[in-house]
């Protein structure tokens, strides 16, 4: 079952759903938009990534009310600013905005779920310019919208190894 605004009010009262901090203002008939974060957090350039031996160099870029700019074909690693939490019997399934999709901002290229049992976690986007031209993004940008919906059984084991995440950079296993 898809949770309405009326249903994801009740489950933030009821402590199933926690979004530090909460903006009803961002609170949608059967969405929550969540906003970006102020840092970036982008892969240098390396001769070969090997997925057998991961190691890979970041470079971490905090930004302001000025924006950080986008060129053509950029990625970068950004998080949401609100921590969220779920009880084990929610999950969340994370969509890109469209407004942002058509102007050629791409934001979510991994998983789309947000586990039942996650814990104080900031969300982490894969933003990529696929436009021809520059794209300036801001702290505070709506990026992604939250559809939480309620299980039918509880799901049991944990949230997975991004769950309480507060560094974007990927993990390998």
């Amino acid at each position: 079952m898809i949770l309405s605004d009326k249903d994801i009010k009740e489950f933030i009262k009821s402590g199933d759903i926690k979004i530090d901090p909460f903006s009803e203002k961002r609170l949608k008939q059967i969405t929550y938009h969540f906003t970006l974060n102020n840092t970036l957090v982008v892969p240098k350039p390396s001769k070969l990534f090997d997925l057998k031996s991961p190691k890979n160099e970041y470079e971490e870029i905090s930004f302001g009310d000025n924006g950080y700019v986008l060129n053509p074909g950029d990625f970068v690693l950004g998080q949401i600013a609100e921590r969220i939490s779920l009880s084990n019997k929610v999950a969340c399934q994370l969509d890109a905005r469209s407004s942002l999709a058509r102007i050629g901002l791409n934001v979510l290229q991994g998983s789309l779920f947000v586990n039942p049992g996650t814990k104080d976690d900031r969300l982490t986007l894969e933003i990529t310019n696929i436009s021809k031209s520059p794209i300036k993004i801001y702290p505070g940008l709506k990026v992604v919208k939250g559809v939480f919906m309620l299980l039918t059984h509880a799901a049991s084991g944990t949230a997975g190894k991004y769950s309480g995440q507060d560094d974007p950079r990927p993990k390998f296993d």
